[in-house]
């Protein structure tokens, strides 16, 4: 998570276990994920908000790289901003990408995919998801 300018905030939704940058201007996010074959689930959601609550341009999620035992599914929603600074933003719905993993049906094992997040400032940002299957 950052904040842009210490005035607009960027939440990344997720499971964020670490960060760091390893490509110039790209940070890196790894992440891991538990789920059963079949089962679709959410892997990464983001806003870009402003202090009114009012989003900063809705950010584009892409598939670098897909997963090898399931498929990836982009969509956007409706969501609350949960983590975010503005405290009186959390409860206001505001619209962003989010992804999708399920698993193909019987796979059990390890699989990988890499999201990049890019923002209306040009900000860009990765994040590689480990997703366990049993």
């Amino acid at each position: 998570m950052r904040q842009l300018n210490k005035i607009w905030p960027l939440i990344v939704s997720g499971f964020v276990i670490s960060g760091c940058v390893s490509t110039p201007g790209i940070k890196q996010f790894n992440s891991t994920e538990y789920t059963i074959a079949g089962k679709r689930i959410e892997i990464a959601s983001v806003w870009h908000i402003q202090p009114d609550c009012e989003n900063f341009g809705i950010p584009i999620i892409q598939v670098i790289s897909k997963p090898k035992n399931g498929k990836v599914e982009l969509s956007t929603k409706q969501m609350f901003p949960s983590d975010t600074i503005y405290e009186r933003c959390r409860t206001i719905k505001v619209k962003g990408p989010v992804a999708y993993y399920t698993a193909n049906s019987g796979f059990s094992g390890t699989d990988t995919i890499k999201l990049r997040f890019a923002y209306s400032d040009g900000v860009l940002e990765e994040k590689t998801l480990t997703v366990i299957v049993k």
